[in-house]
């Protein structure tokens, strides 16, 4: 993979100090969301000022924050095997245990697909399931083991982006399946710091370098980040880079075509 040399290193517009940030994610308006390690949840719009602010009724961290349906936000708390559904202004809609939707199991990853559906991975039987969370239906069942068999299955994260389902894998990469849990394809990705979709895109961190990889053509483009910070996390608006570290959140123009 070669990149021009002297490529410019981005200048932060604005950053936030706050330590503990965990996960981050955006939503269609390009609002801002970001938990911290105590599992409250902060909103902000993309000039980084503060909208809105929710603290769960227990101390849980967040295992999987995901803001992109817009209209609501998913939460998911493995140490507590239930989700959360917020609207996008950080009020609680409901909250259901795993057992509540009359599933036995230990569920390590959760995230929210169309139709009022779920996707769950089950470390019992090393399962991808997907259920209908209103009438506890499921629609699918597939032994990931069987799908991605030289797999460590050390899932990091799951998400549903237009009918695909992405499924990351710890310093493995991203594996992609259909929405009947079929596999596709996978994306050699060799770090265990979460990725962010956009379209054709995976956006991912590789020291001080951000990447954007196409999944379909496989082109590849790069930017360099400041290497004072080590970033954990990432989120991409229409106009921001979000970067996330142990002390905070920088926002980073985003380049033309990236």
């Amino acid at each position: 993979m070669a990149f021009a040399q002297e490529e410019p290193v981005l200048d932060a517009i604005w950053q936030l100090k706050i330590d503990g940030i965990d996960k981050i994610d955006v939503d269609g308006r390009d609002n801002i969301f970001f938990s911290t390690q105590n599992g409250h949840i902060n909103q902000y719009n993309e000039s980084g000022d503060s909208l809105n602010f929710y603290a769960p009724p227990f101390s849980s961290g967040i295992s999987r924050l995901d803001a992109h349906w817009t209209v609501s936000i998913f939460l998911f708390y493995e140490s507590q095997q239930r989700y959360e559904i917020l609207d996008r202004f950080l009020n609680p809609l409901s909250r259901q245990s795993m057992a509540d939707l009359g599933l036995t199991g230990l569920f390590s990853q959760a995230t929210p697909g169309n139709n009022n559906s779920l996707w769950l991975y089950d470390e019992t039987d090393l399962r991808l399931k997907k259920i209908n969370y209103n009438n506890q239906q499921v629609l699918q069942e597939q032994a990931l083991n069987v799908l991605i068999p030289e797999s460590s299955l050390q899932v990091m994260q799951m998400m549903e982006r237009k009918n695909l389902l992405f499924v990351q894998v710890s310093n493995e990469g991203v594996y992609i399946f259909d929405n009947q849990a079929n596999f596709i394809k996978s994306i050699p990705i060799a770090n265990n710091s979460p990725v962010f979709i956009e379209n054709e895109s995976i956006y991912f961190l590789k020291k001080n370098q951000l990447l954007k990889k196409n999944f379909i053509s496989g082109d590849t483009s790069m930017v360099l980040l400041p290497d004072n910070h080590r970033f954990t996390g990432l989120a991409v608006t229409n106009s921001k880079l979000l970067l996330t570290h142990l002390h905070g959140l920088m926002a980073f123009p985003r380049p033309d075509n990236f």
